[in-house]
């Protein structure tokens, strides 16, 4: 489902991502990483937050991972292919378009404080 664009960058979604709140939350929190909504990341991220970047970097702090959001180099295209989510845990994954032409694929396992929380302890990263 094409969402409008946030800025100017171009947003794809499932059309089945709306069908629950914490599908929703997750594709806000990814739209903005994509954006770089800073204080809706830092609102959402437990203060005993732990980001890990499969087979290269680990930060152990929010101002770790947002700080790599602010590196990560300016996005066009953000298409978002799947949400699952089970207790206070999720997984999601799709695809990143870069201004300067890069492209990477990512799945991101999330895992949350508790289930009934829209509060993020953990995410592991895979980006190739």
């Amino acid at each position: 489902m094409e969402e409008p664009n946030v800025g100017e960058v171009s947003i794809v979604t499932p059309a089945d991502c709306g069908n629950s709140p914490k599908r929703v939350f997750l594709r806000d929190f990814l739209i903005s990483m994509t954006v770089n909504d800073l204080s809706f990341i830092e609102k959402h991220l437990s203060d005993s937050f732990c980001w890990t970047e499969a087979g290269r970097n680990r930060r152990e702090t929010k101002s770790g991972f947002i700080e790599m959001v602010e590196q990560q180099g300016r996005v066009v295209e953000l298409g978002i292919r799947g949400i699952i989510t089970h207790g206070k845990e999720a997984a999601v994954n799709g695809i990143q378009k870069f201004a300067d032409g890069r492209q990477t694929n990512f799945c991101h396992t999330i895992e949350f404080v508790s289930a009934g929380k829209k509060q993020i302890k953990a995410i592991t990263s895979y980006i190739i």
